[in-house]
């Protein structure tokens, strides 16, 4: 809900037959799993081509509230964290992206 609420201000009206919470879990789905724009069209119940729009309004927005997040260090600083040995091979580095993914698994809840 906190993505869903600091992110609507940013939207564009959403239309009845695609209201915004269902886009975000459109656009999570594509980011996610890499669906076809026909796949979550069908899902969803609209045509291929609102989906893809909705993607592009999403990302969008995602791309403004996150711009800050992402810093790039100088040169002289990315290459103070490799050894000498490191330099010689990674003389342009400028970033170490890690996508480590961590599964997290909640105890389920006894009726």
């Amino acid at each position: 809900m906190l993505i869903l609420s600091t992110l609507t201000p940013l939207m564009p009206a959403a239309r009845k037959s695609f209201p915004t919470g269902a886009q975000l879990l459109m656009f999570l789905m594509k980011l996610r799993h890499n669906m076809s724009f026909q796949d979550l069209a069908y899902r969803f119940e609209v045509s291929p081509r609102t989906t893809s729009r909705a993607f592009r309004v999403w990302l969008t927005a995602m791309t403004q509230l996150c711009r800050g997040l992402i810093v790039f260090p100088s040169p002289e600083v990315a290459q103070s964290w490799l050894t000498l040995k490191e330099q010689k091979h990674f003389s342009k580095l400028r970033a170490v992206i890690d996508c480590t993914e961590v599964s997290v698994s909640r105890q389920g809840y006894a009726a």
